[in-house]
């Protein structure tokens, strides 16, 4: 993945928490641009794993409220955002059920059927 966002992807601003593979202890931060298939986060530290599970706080798109959606990832890559402190994360979701990824493309307007 770029560094740069696909043409698809929407800037957001979601509460979102990843779980590192080998770990029980999420790490808290935010979704700043997410498509489909990638995502770009700012978290307060560095997230040594590469594979990790992903959750995400985002609007419902059927109903006036909050759904979580939950993938599996891979960093790609990383880096210190120096007038913030925090690492931009370069993010490949992995795995999505299909109910989920509708949930997603709805809430984001990408399915455009």
């Amino acid at each position: 993945m770029s560094n740069n966002p696909s043409p698809q992807s929407r800037p957001v601003n979601w509460r979102a928490a990843i779980v590192p593979q080998d770990s029980q202890q999420p790490i808290h931060g935010r979704i700043s641009d997410i498509s489909e298939k990638h995502a770009v986060a700012l978290f307060p530290q560095s997230i040594a794993a590469r594979t990790a599970r992903l959750y995400i706080d985002m609007p419902d798109p059927d109903r006036k409220g909050r759904c979580y959606l939950d993938c599996k990832i891979q960093i790609s890559s990383q880096t210190l955002v120096g007038n913030i402190s925090e690492f931009r994360l370069f993010i490949q979701i992995t795995e999505l059920d299909e109910i989920q990824r509708n949930l997603l493309r709805r809430t984001l307007k990408l399915d455009r059927a």
